[in-house]
């Protein structure tokens, strides 16, 4: 209990959720090959009909693009792969 209330786990917190996230994002979704990448798992879902997996992957894998290249404008991030290990120093 006392482990959740420290200062230091409260710092890392918001460090992982405001800016760690944020950088992860684009190095994941950075350029359209490494959003459709992403979406790869869409092709596992039994449930989902090839049109859905097509449809799926192709939208969403665009869409996410779209997001990845919204949160780098406004962080100024030009350079997403070397944002990640400057930003864990």
């Amino acid at each position: 209990q006392q482990f959740h209330t420290s200062e230091n786990v409260q710092k890392w917190l918001q460090f992982a959720r405001d800016d760690l996230a944020a950088i992860l994002y684009p190095n994941i979704c950075g350029t359209l090959g490494d959003s459709y990448d992403a979406f790869g798992y869409v092709n596992n879902v039994d449930s989902f009909t090839a049109m859905q997996k097509t449809s799926i992957r192709w939208m969403g894998s665009l869409a996410m693009y779209f997001a990845a290249s919204k949160i780098k404008s406004k962080r100024n991030i030009t350079d997403e792969r070397a944002s990640l290990p400057e930003a864990l120093d």
